[in-house]
């Protein structure tokens, strides 16, 4: 069954949509593990499955197309599939131009980065925006399109 079993790289766990994700991924017998990524480790109880690593993705954004660590951590994960739950508002951000670039360009720049040539892989991109009853959900079916 192992061989069958699917590696997730979830960045983002530690939002409202990110942690729902996490606990269904961590609930799942077909994801042997979760690799989560940020600037804190999620809030969940110890599971043999999670492993959590620190990433400034500002650091991120600055490496661009020539890699370095950062990259480097989100490549080694070596994921079959990459969920990407990060956002915020434009209020939390404190400006438009900051919300863009935590909702777009990190977006972006780590979904790059998990890229692992000659790899398949599945990139999901989930936003939920605070309207009521209408969350938007985006999914992109393939890194090698961005």
């Amino acid at each position: 069954m192992a061989s069958t079993q699917k590696r997730l790289l979830l960045l983002g766990a530690t939002g409202e949509t990110g942690r729902q994700a996490l606990t269904a991924a961590l609930a799942d017998t077909r994801v042997e593990t979760v690799r989560t990524f940020g600037r804190t480790a999620p809030s969940v109880p110890a599971d043999d499955k999670l492993r959590h690593e620190s990433l400034d993705f500002e650091a991120l954004l600055s490496e661009g197309a020539a890699g370095g660590p950062e990259t480097t951590k989100l490549r080694e994960a070596d994921a079959d599939a990459v969920l990407i739950t990060l956002g915020t508002t434009r209020a939390n951000a404190g400006s438009a131009e900051r919300f863009e670039r935590i909702d777009r360009e990190y977006v972006l720049a780590a979904a790059k980065a998990a890229r692992k040539e000659g790899k398949e892989q599945a990139v999901v991109y989930i936003s939920v925006r605070p309207l009521p009853r209408q969350p938007c959900v985006r999914a992109l079916s393939a890194v090698g399109t961005l």
